[in-house]
């Protein structure tokens, strides 16, 4: 189901339409075992505060030996089946401008902190009209950085896919080599003629497209 926590967090990218502005996604970092402090003091304050200042070294200060954030979605198509749709996303990988042992480009799933299912569950789901529809299969093609991802059955064509859009995600998504402890975050992928993202474009730094915040008080995924 979606929660509120998803809803926030989709807010909260309007801020990278701005200048000289970065992101850590900690949506993996969920602390579901209180801190002996009581719950507002959660556990892995270390994880946060290294990836605010990856952040912080590669957009204010321009260094391109950090690599800032994981994988990042540029784009995806829809695909109709046998009364089902499959989508296939595909996703940028950044490596440090220095790297002297530069991997193959790839991505993979793993569970996040204190998940139970993990990724035992896809963590995907289509916009089918006014509501959402599970996506029941998930793997990465042999490219390393396309993601297929097939919904159950459906009457319509989705208009959207959402990835990690729970309050507290269990699957996260990430990339071999230097930055294979930072997840992809959280999206709303709408497809369309021009295939509209509201995902951010970790390379640059810059949008596919603006967020327009009033698509967060419609019931439909598909944007303006």
């Amino acid at each position: 189901m979606e929660g509120d926590l998803a809803r926030l967090r989709y807010a909260q990218t309007r801020a990278l339409a701005l200048p000289s502005v970065g992101m850590a996604v900690t949506a993996d970092l969920a602390d579901l075992r209180p801190s002996t402090h009581g719950t507002v003091h959660p556990r892995r304050k270390k994880d946060v505060g290294t990836r605010l200042a990856l952040s912080a070294l590669r957009v204010v200060y321009k260094d391109g030996r950090v690599v800032p954030g994981g994988p990042s979605l540029v784009g995806g198509n829809l695909y109709p089946l046998d009364g089902y749709f499959e989508a296939q996303l595909v996703f940028q990988v950044m490596q440090a401008e220095d790297s002297r042992f530069r991997l193959k480009d790839s991505v993979f799933f793993r569970g996040t902190a204190d998940c139970k299912g993990c990724c035992a569950t896809a963590p995907f789901r289509f916009v089918v009209g006014h509501r959402t529809v599970p996506a029941t299969q998930f793997r990465t093609l042999k490219d390393g950085l396309t993601v297929s991802v097939t919904s159950a059955a459906v009457a319509m064509t989705p208009s959207a896919i959402q990835f990690m859009w729970e309050n507290v995600p269990e699957c996260a998504l990430y990339a071999h080599g230097s930055a294979d402890q930072l997840p992809a975050a959280p999206f709303h992928y709408s497809f369309g003629p021009e295939g509209q993202s509201y995902q951010e474009a970790a390379l640059g730094g810059r949008w596919a497209r603006p967020l327009d915040p009033h698509v967060l008080d419609r019931p439909v995924g598909r944007g303006p």
